[in-house]
C-alpha cells in the first residue's frame, strides 16, 4: 500500500507543479493585456484631445465667420435703412 501512496503522492506534486506554471504564465499574459491596454489608452486619449482641439478651432472659426456675417449684414441693413431715410 505504501508503494501506491508513495505513487499517489508524486502524481499530486505533479498536478500542483504543472496548476502552478499553468497559474503563473495566466498571470504573466494577462499583465502583458493590462499593459497593453494600458498603451492603447493613452494613444487614443491623445486621438481624442487631438480631436476636441480640432473641433474648439472649429467651433471659434465658425463663431468669427458668423459673427463678421451678421456684422456685416448690420452694417448693411443701417446703410439700406439710413440710405432710404434721405430720400
Amino acid at each position: 500500500m505504501a508503494n501506491a501512496d508513495d505513487i499517489l503522492l508524486e502524481m499530486l506534486k505533479g498536478l500542483k507543479e504543472d496548476v502552478s506554471v499553468i497559474r503563473d504564465n495566466h498571470l504573466a499574459h494577462i499583465g502583458e493585456d493590462i499593459q497593453s491596454i494600458k498603451a492603447e489608452q493613452v494613444a487614443q486619449r491623445k486621438d481624442i484631445d487631438d480631436l476636441m482641439a480640432f473641433k474648439s478651432e472649429i467651433t471659434d472659426c465658425i463663431k468669427s465667420s458668423v459673427n463678421r456675417l451678421l456684422a456685416g449684414i448690420a452694417g448693411i441693413t443701417t446703410a439700406v435703412l439710413g440710405g432710404t431715410t434721405l430720400l
